[in-house]
């Protein structure tokens, strides 16, 4: 697998986790594609999820067991840095717990971080 860098993120990091709550992993990656059909090899089943807007991030999920881990694939340092920097702001802050409101905070933090460096 071609996996450059890698961080935990979401509410596993951000600590408002709760009993299902998935994993989620940012991977910096060569080619997103193949490290999806290396998972299918390995028989894994891979489930695609919608290309987000922007397509900075591209993503998937799997199942091991009981647990989901949802996979962020970036291809640049710069969209990895924005992930890490966003990922540290959030541990930086006291929880929040509704959902709308922590992806809202999240995505200000991305985004500031980005205009910053334009």
């Amino acid at each position: 697998m071609d996996i450059r860098d890698f961080i935990l993120t979401g509410t596993q990091v951000y600590g408002v986790a709760k009993k299902d709550s998935d994993i989620d992993i940012v991977l910096k990656v060569g080619d997103v594609y193949a490290l999806e059909k290396e998972l299918d090899i390995k028989g894994i089943t891979v489930f695609r999820t919608e290309v987000q807007e922007h397509r900075e991030y591209s993503g998937f999920y799997f199942r091991l067991g009981i647990m989901t881990f949802n996979i962020i694939c970036v291809v640049n340092n710069e969209h990895m840095h924005l992930w890490k920097h966003a990922t540290e702001c959030m541990r930086g802050i006291p929880p929040i717990l509704d959902r709308e409101r922590r992806i809202a905070a999240f995505h200000r933090f991305y985004y500031d971080e980005k205009r910053r460096h334009r």
